[in-house]
């Protein structure tokens, strides 16, 4: 009696095509990592003014995409140029300021201060650790009337000449800038140890084979499989 239909080791083909499917895509899965940044709880220049009643319901929020998880115990060093990098946002919640890749937006840094705009370092684990990411305008700069954003671990120590004590710059969001609208709100400390840096969290993104895309793949093995199985059928009868 002929015998038509797929054997075991057929099976045992299908899930392996599966498998590789998967195993393929989940290789490629870029990795995002998330920041949210502590409540405000400095509002200066222009406070009284400009700024919203609730401005101490604000924070920064900020988003970073690689091709690939950053790899551990990794120097504070330059991110922005890495070919790695596929899409970055940061803002602050209440939308005052908001930038992004996708909208075409740059990130700047004054170049005296910091060598780049995203920086970041890992510790063991591979978690963020250390990172400078923003936008500012550099001292001798003539634009006006623009925004600045930013968000700094290690915090950056307010300079002796415009401050009696120390005060450490863990966040700054600056609406305005050079114009009669401004104000200066943010996180601020007078410890570089005290916990008000906000903190990195890291999600992967698994681009697991549509189902439709599974189907058409498994249909197309099934068929071939079966058409393979009648040729020999036949030969053998």
């Amino acid at each position: 009696m002929r015998r038509t239909g797929v054997s075991g080791l057929g099976i045992l083909a299908v899930a392996f095509v599966v498998m590789q499917l998967t195993a393929q895509s989940a290789q490629a899965a870029p990795v995002t990592y998330d920041y949210v940044g502590h409540v405000f709880n400095f509002c200066g220049y222009g406070c009284e003014e400009n700024a919203p009643a609730n401005w101490e319901t604000d924070r920064i929020v900020a988003s970073l995409t690689f091709d690939s998880a950053l790899p551990a115990n990794l120097p504070f060093q330059d991110m922005y140029s890495s070919p790695s990098l596929v899409s970055w946002s940061i803002r602050d919640v209440l939308n005052f300021i908001s930038l992004s890749s996708a909208a075409g937006d740059v990130l700047q840094v004054p170049s005296e201060l910091f060598p780049s705009p995203l920086m970041l370092s890992t510790g063991p684990d591979g978690h963020i650790n250390g990172w400078v990411m923003g936008y500012g305008l550099d001292e001798d700069s003539e634009l006006e009337d623009v925004n600045e954003i930013g968000i700094l671990n290690p915090p950056l120590l307010c300079p002796a000449e415009e401050c009696d004590v120390d005060v450490y710059y863990w966040n700054f969001l600056t609406p305005h800038l050079r114009s009669d609208d401004e104000w200066d709100s943010g996180v601020v400390s007078t410890s570089p140890t005290d916990d008000v840096a906000g903190a990195w969290t890291q999600r992967t993104t698994t681009e697991v084979p549509e189902p439709a895309t599974l189907t058409l793949t498994l249909t197309a093995v099934t068929a071939g499989m079966f058409r393979s199985r009648r040729r020999r059928s036949r030969s053998d009868s």
